[in-house]
């Protein structure tokens, strides 16, 4: 049932994922870009259903995207939880 749940969530992620429409938040061709976080942002009606934004300094179109997901088994800690890996990979 698990593997159900993640597959549907990978499905959902991948599905919203559209250049058509879509808000930029850095305008095409800056180069000098600093680091900027954006914290709960809302992807549903619950005030728990929130996701934070880490954009880092000197980015371009070629910036790999990290997809980090707060397992927990739902129930413990917070996403906040992950700052510290984040600064690792941000500092990288």
């Amino acid at each position: 049932m698990n593997k159900a749940i993640y597959i549907l969530l990978s499905i959902i992620v991948l599905c919203s994922c559209t250049e058509e429409g879509s808000t930029t938040i850095d305008p095409p061709g800056n180069s000098n870009l600093t680091d900027i976080t954006i914290t709960d942002v809302s992807y549903g009606n619950h005030r728990r259903q929130k996701y934070d934004i880490h954009l880092p300094a000197g980015r371009d179109v070629n910036t790999p995207v990290i997809l980090i997901i707060h397992g927990g088994a739902w129930k413990a800690r917070q996403k906040e939880d992950f700052n510290q890996y984040i600064n690792l990979i941000k500092s990288r």
